[in-house]
């Protein structure tokens, strides 16, 4: 018996694998179909399902502004990219504008130079510098009161010393029976209440003598000082330091009041005593001398002053010890002592002439006789016919004639 020959069905066969080659291309054909969108969700996924140790953990947790991509055309994100490139030349604009030093490019699309920057002002120890800086801030402020003390408790002593030597002169000068003297005392305002605190006993340390480190600078303070008046110190520093990022307005007024209280004079008051001299001395103080006395009486103390505060511009009462070169001590007085009598008069030259000044002094016609026994030189102005201007020097001898001169005018 023959068996039957099987009929050749391979046909059949290549077609199921023909089908599956065509199936396979149209998925890869797909699969890069949905790729040219630029998904990263879909890459991701792509690649997990073909090997998923391929995705790290960092590229899982990129950054949010790449994220706000997906989805986007390439129109929409060039537009995304100029939007924040404005923004950065807005933010270099206003850094370059805030440190003019830096004159970098604000349009350079390169961020390197800015980047660069960055990590060189970068730290990791900055909080240990900014501790460092603290401290070391501390210790400057301390050092300032310390120095800030000393300087305001020596110009108070070097104006004591400037008003006895002063009334050493004057005390010689008589002005009738009266005479007069400088008052220094503590300002008797608000300010006042620091006074004790310059002058303290406790403080007899000079900061020039101590060695320039910090510790030995320190203990200008001693520590009695600093129990009684460290508050108060601290409430002084505090009006004329500006806070920190202070404003504009906080900074003008911090540095008012460090013009005020960086002067000695903000601690003290200064008045002028007239010594009515009797069984028992009188003392009179400047403003109820002026109302008391509307004449002649009234301008002593005035002129006492004024020509005391010469001597302390011409720094009369240097130490001999001291070498300056010689100078005129010029002062020029207008209509001087034009209501005092002869008396008072002299009493004023021979103040100017015990100061060493070199005094000019202009009088009109009718007070020449005033001051004929006591200047060296007398000169006479005269612009009669407001065209030509005469200066002759005038004798004593032809005062009468003077006098005769002016009766007749």
């Amino acid at each position: 018996m023959m068996k039957k020959k099987k009929s050749g069905g391979g046909g059949a066969n290549w077609m199921d694998t023909y089908g599956d080659m065509v199936t396979l291309l149209l998925c890869f054909f797909v699969m890069l179909y949905s790729m040219s969108n630029m998904d990263k969700d879909k890459w991701i996924a792509l690649v997990q399902s073909i090997n998923p140790n391929a995705v790290t953990q960092a590229e899982q947790g990129s950054s949010s502004d790449t994220a706000n991509t997906q989805g986007m055309t390439q129109e929409e994100v060039d537009a995304n990219m100029e939007e924040i490139y404005q923004e950065l030349v807005a933010a270099r604009s206003a850094y370059t504008k805030k440190y003019t030093q830096r004159n970098f490019s604000v349009v350079e699309e390169d961020n390197k130079v800015y980047q660069e920057l960055l990590e060189s002002l970068s730290c990791d120890n900055l909080e240990t510098y900014r501790q460092a800086a603290n401290e070391q801030a501390k210790a400057a402020v301390e050092h300032f009161k310390d120095d800030f003390v000393f300087k305001i408790r020596s110009a108070i002593r070097e104006a004591y010393q400037r008003r006895d030597e002063l009334n050493r002169i004057i005390s010689r000068l008589d002005f009738g029976k009266d005479k007069y003297q400088f008052v220094i005392t503590k300002n008797k305002g608000a300010d006042g209440k620091y006074y004790k605190m310059f002058m303290d006993d406790t403080l007899q340390i000079n900061p020039a003598q101590l060695s320039g480190s910090i510790e030995n600078q320190m203990n200008l303070f001693t520590m009695e000082h600093e129990e009684n008046y460290g508050d108060m110190m601290n409430e002084l520093i505090g009006i004329f330091i500006p806070p920190e990022n202070a404003t504009h307005e906080e900074l003008e007024e911090a540095k008012k009041n460090m013009d005020k209280y960086a002067d000695y004079r903000t601690y003290l008051s200064f008045d002028m005593q007239q010594i009515v001299q009797g069984e028992e001395d009188m003392k009179i103080g400047l403003g109820k001398m002026i109302r008391k006395n509307s004449g002649g009486e009234g301008q002593n103390p005035l002129y006492v002053a004024l020509l005391a505060s010469f001597a302390q511009i011409y720094r009369i009462n240097l130490s001999p010890k001291i070498h300056r070169n010689p100078t005129l001590r010029l002062v020029v007085l207008d209509e001087a002592f034009s209501k005092m009598d002869a008396e008072k008069v002299a009493s004023c030259i021979a103040l100017i002439r015990g100061l060493g000044f070199q005094a000019i002094i202009s009088a009109t016609n009718d007070k020449i006789q005033n001051y004929l026994e006591n200047v060296d030189k007398t000169f006479v102005y005269a612009n009669p016919n407001k065209r030509h201007i005469s200066i002759q020097e005038f004798e004593k001898t032809e005062f009468a004639q003077l006098a005769d001169e002016e009766e007749q005018g």
